[in-house]
């Protein structure tokens, strides 16, 4: 299996005949054997879908990643921390300035040892 490319189960193949089959017969109001016919279909696409999750499973999944877990983190980490406050000040800045104003008149004040 190639990356983006499946092999259609041969059991999906064998299903379509049986699905005209049982559009046919229901149409026909034959509902017995129309409910053969799609019963034998869900068996078929049963089938076929364990086919190709066991194709998929062949596979290791970083020959089929498009992108390294470390760049989507990345992009999702720069998305959650980018400023959204549209030029506004956001809370960090405020607390940042409330500081300031706390120090500063700490830091100008000369201490006098005896």
């Amino acid at each position: 299996m190639e990356i983006g490319q499946i092999k259609v189960p041969d059991a999906f193949v064998k299903a379509w005949p049986h699905c005209l089959m049982y559009l046919v017969l229901l149409a026909d109001s034959q509902f017995e054997e129309a409910d053969h016919h799609l019963n034998k279909v869900g068996d078929l696409i049963e089938r076929g879908s364990l086919e190709i999750q066991q194709a998929a499973a062949k596979t290791p999944l970083e020959e089929r990643e498009t992108a390294l877990p470390i760049s989507i983190l990345t992009l999702l980490t720069s998305r959650l921390l980018h400023d959204v406050t549209n030029g506004q000040p956001n809370i960090r800045d405020t607390y940042w300035e409330y500081f300031r104003m706390l120090v500063m008149p700490l830091m100008s004040r000369t201490v006098v040892l005896e």
